[in-house]
């Protein structure tokens, strides 16, 4: 009987240590869980912010090329005036003409 009851003693003995260890396993596992969960929150929330920071960026270039773009059109409404003066000046007078 003895016999038979030792070549249980080992497996037992897993079973035990392993019984043992899953509440710290399990304890563990919930704080690793906790702490992911604040780290995603951590993570959502400096990409909420950095999404915001972004769109203002945007904004403002958008801002920016527009005025760019008035000015751009300004300038180049001067060149016009000019070339038309310098057309009208050289047509006038004859001197563009190939008479």
């Amino acid at each position: 009987m003895l016999s038979e009851l030792a070549q249980w003693v080992t497996p037992a003995i897993v079973v035990a240590v392993l019984v043992y260890m899953r509440r710290p396993m399990r304890q563990d596992m919930k704080q690793l869980e906790t702490r992911l969960r604040e780290d995603m929150k951590q993570l959502q929330t400096r990409l909420r912010e950095d999404m915001k920071e972004l769109r203002g960026e945007v904004v403002n270039l958008r801002d920016r090329m527009d005025s760019q773009h008035g000015d751009l059109r300004d300038r180049m409404g001067r060149i016009e005036g000019m070339l038309d003066v310098l057309r009208e000046f050289f047509v006038r007078t004859g001197r563009g003409t190939a008479a």
